[in-house]
């Protein structure tokens, strides 16, 4: 089984092949996980990786994106007119 941490305590990415594994992924869904598989026991590996796990589901995901991005998410929120001043994200219309 592997799994990747999400921002804030959830899952992002799940691997597993066991039929045994229910997955939750409500609230602080990571520990919960990792108790699980331990409980059924299952072998865990965590995969560790800034782009994995950032999900796009709250405005803050967007300020990640445009703080530590390199890609193309990142050039897209730009071109959208997102942008970070005084630790707040903003959103200006592009003429």
């Amino acid at each position: 089984m592997v799994l990747c941490p999400g921002r804030g305590g959830g899952t992002n990415i799940i691997l597993i092949r066991s039929p045994r594994f229910r997955t939750c992924y409500q609230g602080l869904s990571y520990p919960r996980h990792i108790d699980l598989a331990r409980k059924i026991g299952l072998r865990l590996s965590v995969y560790e990786s800034f782009r994995a796990g950032c999900d796009i589901d709250r405005p803050e995901d967007l300020a990640e994106i445009l703080l530590h991005g390199k890609g193309e998410a990142r050039s897209l929120l730009e071109k959208w007119g997102f942008q970070l001043s005084d630790d707040k994200l903003n959103w200006q219309r592009r003429a």
